[in-house]
């Protein structure tokens, strides 16, 4: 399997670092996003957006896409543009609601996370989802925002 885990001492950056360095390709790719195809478009302080390639192996029994991976992944290098150096964060506990699941016809799931409140111990933060009719990877800025989100 493609990707690795990054050298330790990219701990020492401020997040907001590591994660511009995880977009830029400046570090290994964890095997996991080489898995599931999905990719860091865009970050700054406090948010984080990804894209991930819409496949049949993500479909539940309903035809469904499931989004929790690349939701909690967007929403984690969102929180993670906030932390100093030296440390990390991890998911405590990540509620989905879905106004509209996306399907295969989809093609590509865009999650928007932004951080809206940040304390000593926990974060806040705030996932919205689009989904693009583009085929390809280079899409232009057609997603839409699902309904009710912003």
């Amino acid at each position: 399997m493609r990707g690795s885990v990054p050298d330790r001492s990219l701990g020492s950056l401020p997040g907001i670092e590591r994660v511009r360095a995880m977009m830029r390709g400046l570090v290994p790719r964890p095997p996991l996003s080489h898995l599931l195809g999905y990719r860091l478009t865009q970050v700054g302080s406090g948010n984080a957006t990804l894209r991930m390639p819409v496949s049949p192996c993500f479909q539940d029994y309903t035809g469904n896409i499931d989004v929790r991976v690349p939701a909690e992944e967007a929403l984690a290098a969102a929180v993670l543009t906030g932390a100093p150096a030296g440390y990390e964060v991890r998911t405590v506990s990540l509620s989905v609601n879905l106004l509209r699941p996306p399907t295969l016809e989809a093609e590509t799931l865009i999650a928007r996370a932004r951080t809206l409140n940040t304390g000593r111990a926990f974060t806040l933060r705030r996932m919205s989802s689009g989904r693009c009719g583009c085929s390809g990877r280079s899409c232009p800025p057609c997603a839409r925002a699902a309904p009710g989100s912003s």
